[in-house]
């Protein structure tokens, strides 16, 4: 990352921080020349004050701000798809951040790259939602740091020079030039900044690469529409029930009356 960048990755973050009393800026550095973050989607409980930069494009960055509200803090999750290029991902894989800053307390925050199985992900809000519920178990206090290594699998339709035709050698120069880092960190103040850079990876961390997470997202457990939908049925049962009884009562009525 350049100097002139960083600066003006500072400066747009001190101006959004500026204008909150309370909440957080999420910043993401794309320091990888092969991936490209696409396809941004968010949840937060609260307000989004600056929305999240969309796409971020290899040697760029992104911003974004969610408020916290009076009576709670700003809990949330941030999710980029990364596509590598000019080789190809065998599973698709998600970039995914997590934030709490609460009114008391301190805040936390996480950090992953994940596989998620399900086709709706990420455009499914709910989905999103329950994501940031199982994934906030992994959090972790502000002012520590996470640093992730990771090795993915591309499909075999690398890159090919020609002129080589050592295939192993090949093969791993594709690894090493797939292979990537996660770096975030939190700030621990009311108006906290969590920041991640995404790098190459070296060859001196090729003894720390992780696996990317493989989540499975469970299904939703409340449905709206089915608890309407019992709803007005106990109701019309209700309902049906009453009138029986009242029809009851009022033929039971007419015979006496008839007998008289």
């Amino acid at each position: 990352m350049s100097i002139d960048s960083a600066a003006s990755l500072l400066q747009t973050v001190n101006t959004i921080s500026g204008q909150l009393t309370r909440g957080l800026t999420v910043s993401v550095v794309n320091s990888h020349k092969h991936y490209y973050l696409r396809n941004m989607e968010y949840w937060s409980e609260t307000d989004c004050f600056n929305a999240p930069t969309i796409s971020i494009d290899p040697g760029s960055w992104g911003v974004g701000a969610f408020r916290s509200k009076v009576t709670c803090g700003t809990k949330g999750i941030l999710c980029y798809e990364l596509v590598l290029d000019p080789w190809k991902l065998k599973n698709r894989l998600f970039l995914i951040i997590g934030w709490n800053v609460p009114l008391l307390g301190d805040n936390t925050y996480f950090a992953h790259i994940a596989h998620i199985d399900s086709p709706d992900f990420p455009r499914n809000r709910s989905e999103r939602k329950r994501l940031c519920g199982m994934l906030m178990k992994s959090q972790i206090r502000a002012g520590d740091s996470i640093s992730i290594h990771i090795s993915p699998e591309v499909e075999d339709c690398a890159v090919i020079d020609e002129n080589d035709n050592d295939d192993k050698d090949n093969k791993d120069e594709d690894k090493s030039l797939t292979s990537f880092s996660i770096c975030a960190t939190m700030a621990t103040s009311a108006i906290a900044n969590l920041k991640i850079e995404i790098n190459p990876c070296s060859e001196s961390i090729r003894n720390k690469i992780n696996i990317p997470l493989s989540i499975s997202i469970p299904g939703q457990k409340f449905s709206f529409t089915r608890y309407m939908e019992v709803s007005f049925q106990n109701a019309e049962n209700i309902v049906n029930e009453a009138l029986k009884k009242y029809m009851f009562i009022r033929e039971e009525s007419n015979s006496k009356k008839e007998v008289y």
